[in-house]
């Protein structure tokens, strides 16, 4: 009960203060928790569904998306989202 109730506080915290960048990357980070490491893992959602998620416009995400894959922090193949590791997203969380 406890941990939930951290978890939502914290998300409650990002969502009102944090930079697109950061709200995303934590939505991204929440879908992608417990892959294994070796395995990409492909996001089930839609960017509208990550838009909403995160309290952005579709619009937002989708550039702050085409960023991360720039940035190599993710990748983009015929229009899904594949994320080969959490580490970089972290990292940008901490920063």
């Amino acid at each position: 009960m406890c941990e939930m109730l951290r978890e939502k506080t914290s998300m409650i915290r990002t969502l009102s203060t944090a930079s697109p960048e950061h709200r995303v990357a934590r939505i991204l980070l929440k879908l992608a928790s417990g892959i294994d490491r070796e395995t990409p893992f492909r996001v089930p959602m839609r960017r509208q569904d990550i838009a909403e998620m995160a309290s952005l416009t579709t619009e937002t995400t989708i550039r702050v998306i085409r960023r991360f894959s720039e940035q190599c922090i993710l990748r983009i193949i015929h229009g899904k989202i594949f994320i080969d590791s959490t580490v970089p997203l972290e990292h940008l969380l901490r920063s």
